[in-house]
């Protein structure tokens, strides 16, 4: 669960899934701007003021599956 997308200075991430869980943010070139861990049930503040305004994708780290979520940042 990703809100408030799109997003200006802020958003939140939850995840529901009992694994802790690590992810990156990657922009619209692949490249690494975030990386975090995600710990079940818990809600994590993620700032995105300091990102040029773009698409950024949520992605689980050594997934080859599709991003998680695609994020919108103004």
């Amino acid at each position: 669960l990703v809100f408030p997308n799109p997003a200006s200075n802020r958003f939140y991430c939850k995840i529901v899934e009992p694994i802790e869980t690590p992810l990156t943010l990657t922009d619209g070139y692949g490249r690494k701007v975030r990386s975090f861990d995600l710990t079940p049930g818990t809600t994590m503040t993620i700032d995105c003021s300091d990102l040029p305004a773009g698409i950024y994708f949520l992605n689980r780290v050594g997934s080859t599956h599709p991003p998680l979520k695609v994020i919108i940042c103004k």
